[in-house]
């Protein structure tokens, strides 16, 4: 009878390779055990992970597959091919792999999983209501323990509450707080009190952000967070994490409240009387950013910075080409990314000051006739202040993103930038650079 167990020396190995973040060496040790014991459902389930870490759809989904088959009741197998279907754009497929892993063992993570996919099919409701159910996963480090209200805020009032105060909270990063602060508006209006703790880099902006809202914005008191959540010196009606708002809201995803009455422009829910429209010019004036926040010290974090940045090669093609046709560059990028443009870099003719908060960056981004950003909080600081952009998106983009769509449901101010396969930039770059001209055409037009 065969061995169903890895050899030793293929073990020894594979910690080397784990604790160098070797991807390349972990995929050829894992080939070496999986011709040993092709039978090892766990092999091919950490086979089919570093795959999916590497960013190689196919193979990554012919591992979990193969997973599944050997073991059809291992939980990790069923999540595994989820992600791999999610990255190969197959919400449907990847929420019923996800509902096989929940049958056998259901946690806030999978449900969390399972949300996301949710939006990317546009069922709002059902995804807000699962996420929620992220709050009881053990790890999650909040600012603050939730409490939520003893009805949802959709059908409550102040009036009908023992207080009118609500303390909200910022969860996750940068991007995420910028999308769901669009649910404050609506909580403003009807008359709640905010207290409303942000990262310290978001409170200035926020605070001159919202003061469009008039009498509304005075109900609204922003803290920047501190290392320790501090005591609440009364109870308030609610606290609650800010991305809890759209399930106790409704109304995803709540873009239409922020247009124009009259020409039916998006306007952003984040504005300023400062903010105003470039001046015209012959040529435009464009900003870029080419990386999504460097975190390689963490393999998943990594593995998003890698699929969502611009190689050299794409970058060079983008600044050479948009600077060929005559616009003025401006560049976005801040912190060690700012060198990968290179001997590009002489092509820029002006950059974001180092330590800019988003108020500074907000008021220099509305400032430029248009934005080209990868996917990181830019895209969203652009949308929720109503400045045209143009988002370069990865083949195995967030589901937020929808698929198949040029336009974004959340930020209508957008134009989203597509890979056509995985790992491919050249024809994203190219297409965009041949729709340029019309588009300076036509807005010089308006």
């Amino acid at each position: 009878m065969g061995s169903t167990g890895p050899s030793h020396d293929w073990r020894f190995g594979l910690t080397q390779a784990v604790a160098d973040g070797d991807l390349n060496l972990q995929a050829k040790l894992y080939r070496q055990a999986l011709a040993e014991a092709p039978g090892n459902h766990r092999l091919w389930v950490n086979y089919g992970d570093v795959h999916w870490l590497q960013g190689n759809v196919a193979e990554s989904l012919v591992a979990f597959r193969r997973a599944c088959s050997l073991s059809p009741d291992a939980v990790l197998a069923w999540r595994g091919l989820a992600h791999a279907l999610r990255d190969g754009r197959q919400y449907r497929a990847a929420l019923e792999a996800l509902s096989k892993a929940r049958a056998l063992q259901d946690s806030p993570l999978l449900a969390w999983s399972a949300s996301q996919l949710l939006l990317g099919l546009e069922r709002y409701g059902e995804a807000y209501a699962l996420a929620e159910r992220r709050l009881n996963h053990p790890e999650l480090e909040l600012y603050r323990t939730p409490q939520p209200p003893p009805v949802l805020l959709r059908d409550a009032s102040p009036a009908s509450a023992s207080t009118s105060e609500l303390v909200v909270f910022s969860e996750q990063g940068f991007g995420d707080t910028l999308q769901y602060l669009r649910w404050l508006v609506p909580l403003l209006n009807r008359g709640w009190r905010v207290q409303l703790e942000l990262e310290p880099a978001l409170v200035s902006l926020v605070v001159e952000g919202m003061a469009w809202l008039g009498s509304a914005a005075d109900r609204l008191q922003v803290w920047p967070r501190q290392p320790a959540a501090p005591p609440l010196t009364q109870q308030p009606a609610a606290v609650l994490s800010l991305l809890s708002l759209p399930y106790q809201l409704g109304g995803a995803p709540a873009a239409d409240f922020f247009r124009s009455q009259r020409q039916g422009q998006w306007l952003g829910y984040l504005r300023h009387q400062l903010w105003m429209p470039p001046p015209p010019r012959s040529q435009p004036r464009i900003g870029l950013l080419w990386a999504s926040g460097r975190k390689e010290d963490d393999a998943f974090l990594a593995r998003e910075y890698r699929q969502r940045s611009l190689p050299a090669e794409a970058l060079g093609a983008l600044l050479l080409g948009l600077q060929s046709q005559g616009a003025e560059l401006v560049s976005l990028q801040l912190g060690p990314d700012r060198q990968r443009a290179g001997p590009w870099q002489q092509l820029v003719s002006e950059q974001l000051a180092e330590g800019s908060d988003f108020l500074a960056t907000a008021a220099a981004v509305r400032r430029l006739d248009l934005v080209i950003t990868v996917d990181t909080a830019m895209a969203h600081l652009c949308g929720a202040i109503g400045q045209q952009a143009w988002v370069l998106l990865p083949f195995a983009a967030d589901p937020r993103w929808l698929r198949g769509r040029s336009q974004s449901a959340w930020y209508p101010s957008l134009r989203l930038w597509r890979q056509p396969e995985p790992h491919q930039w050249k024809p994203v770059i190219e297409k965009l650079l041949a729709a340029l001209p019309g588009w300076w055409q036509q807005q010089r037009l308006s």
